[in-house]
């Protein structure tokens, strides 16, 4: 899975803001629906990422997908290893 950030500024500490002004995501092999649905599970899955909060149950594909990107891209964020 391919994700390449473009532009991440924080707008105030690391650990209480991030402002990410484009994401492209590279979801080939995912089905298109499940694609879909998880974006918008995908912003609260990161603001839990981030803060280490657990992450919503994982009740179908697109909460999983969500929950797994947002997993990587806060690692990615936090400086953590791709």
């Amino acid at each position: 899975m391919n994700q390449n950030i473009k532009s991440i500024a924080p707008k105030a500490a690391p650990t209480t803001a991030v402002h990410i002004d484009e994401l492209h995501l590279d979801l080939k092999g995912y089905d298109p629906t499940t694609a879909q649905a998880a974006m918008p599970l995908l912003g609260p899955a990161l603001a839990n990422a981030l803060h280490g909060a657990p992450q919503p149950p994982t009740i179908n594909a697109a909460q999983s997908l969500a929950n797994t990107l947002a997993t990587q891209l806060a690692s990615r964020i936090q400086g953590g290893s791709q």
